[in-house]
């Protein structure tokens, strides 16, 4: 979460641009409006924040980060220019400021903590098949079936099914692939979820995974569009779900 958060950058930054030169603003002879090119700098980070709703970059801890990181340089110019002889004052600006800020990002960031780093399950396909024990994927499979026909959930049902038959090495039915298996779960998944919702995205991703995995590039990317659509729409960016599936594809492109 630190890496992705970019505070091994930013930090160093407000730094060097901000913190230290305006310390030191008279021994280093900067400009008298130095100050203001701070408050521009953090101010355009702001802008940019609210602009795109907070998805100007694909990692949603690095948006909220940039974000802080834009309001402390904001608050630290703004200070420093009206305030110049009134250090103590300007420390209990910014020290409101920053307060208020995290506060104000505190469910965003908790979201995104437990979604990335306590690792919360949202049950997406694994890229690779997984050597199994004779009759466990085939037992499980079937086990949700018998929870969904008993009342369970039927879109996580079907969702369980479809990762079983696409991570599984061992083949489910002598007339159909798991791949073919899989597809036709996360499809009555996408059926059962509701219209435009972060079940739907996980569905329409996961299908993406399988036919990517099988080399059916196009039909892929036309289920991927369908995720990403629904993931970057101002009602569903911040679920869990969304948060995963769009930590999983930056952590994908690393790799």
């Amino acid at each position: 979460m630190l890496t992705f958060s970019g505070v091994l950058i930013l930090l160093p930054l407000a730094y060097w641009v901000a913190y230290r030169p305006l310390k030191l603003q008279r021994t280093l002879q900067l400009s008298e409006r130095y100050p203001l090119v701070v408050a521009t700098i953090g101010a355009l980070a702001v802008g940019l924040y609210l602009v795109s709703g907070g998805q100007a970059l694909t990692v949603s801890i690095l948006n909220i980060s940039t974000l802080l990181w834009g309001i402390y340089m904001l608050v630290e110019g703004l200070t420093a220019w009206f305030l110049p002889q009134r250090k103590p004052w300007r420390r209990a600006i910014l020290l409101a400021a920053m307060v208020a800020a995290l506060a104000f990002m505190l469910q965003p960031l908790t979201t995104i903590y437990h979604q990335i780093v306590g690792g919360a399950s949202t049950a997406i396909v694994n890229s690779s098949r997984i050597e199994v024990p004779a009759g466990t994927a085939q037992s499980g499979y079937d086990a949700f079936g018998e929870a969904r026909d008993g009342g369970a959930d039927p879109f996580s049902t079907f969702i369980e099914q479809g990762n079983i038959a696409a991570s599984s090495s061992q083949p489910l039915s002598d007339e159909r692939s798991n791949e073919e298996i899989a597809i036709e779960n996360y499809l009555r998944a996408l059926e059962a979820a509701p219209r435009g919702s972060p079940q739907q995205a996980l569905a329409y991703y996961n299908i993406a995974r399988i036919l990517e995995r099988n080399g059916l590039s196009a039909e892929a990317q036309q289920a991927y569009d369908e995720y990403w659509r629904i993931c970057t729409d101002v009602a569903t960016r911040q679920t869990p779900l969304c948060v995963q599936m769009i930590a999983n594809d930056n952590l994908a492109r690393l790799r």
